[in-house]
């Protein structure tokens, strides 16, 4: 999850449960979880009143790139190649 709100800036938790093929109740558990340990932020959603969006905080994209840098490059470059 961290490395997909990293790559995308910010994104609507519709849209991250979609892509990560992932429970609503079960995303919003971890985006709580995450937003408690400061790795991400959540915001109200730009394109619909009642619904969500969430982004890596500072800390989130510290671990990121913490890890690129001990797996050199690897998961991340595996992923989102280029």
């Amino acid at each position: 999850m961290l490395f997909e709100l990293d790559q995308s800036g910010r994104m609507e938790v519709s849209d991250l449960r979609r892509l990560l093929g992932v429970d609503a109740g079960y995303l919003s558990r971890m985006l709580g979880r995450f937003e408690g340990d400061g790795l991400v932020v959540r915001e109200r959603s730009r394109r619909r009143r009642a619904a969500a969006g969430g982004r890596a905080d500072r800390r989130g994209q510290d671990q990121v790139r913490g890890l690129r840098r001990a797996r050199g490059g690897g998961v991340y470059a595996t992923c989102w190649p280029g």
